[in-house]
């Protein structure tokens, strides 16, 4: 499976509350993520080899592009705690 990228204003942003801490969330297409790390917009590169990575190992990824910044999120199917500091 290829992560997915799209435009941050595609998607829907939020903030969750787990293991004791604030989290970054987003909803695409009824599907709700979990941000794996932001990347600078003059390091295209990065934020996609990590999702490519992620996605090899089975686990639904994808790419948000902003003026800002890249952002990489996985599905909330995957176990947070594991995920989130991957980087």
């Amino acid at each position: 499976m290829k992560p997915l990228v799209i435009r941050e204003t595609q998607v829907k942003l939020f903030k969750y509350w787990a293991e004791g801490d604030i989290h970054e969330g987003m909803r695409y297409e009824n599907r709700l993520f979990f941000q794996v790390n932001t990347f600078t917009t003059h390091c295209y590169q990065k934020p996609l080899h990590l999702a490519r990575l992620l996605s090899q190992q089975g686990l639904r990824s994808v790419v948000t592009v902003s003026p800002e910044q890249y952002s990489v999120w996985l599905s909330l199917e995957c176990h947070v705690g594991h995920w989130t500091n991957i980087c």
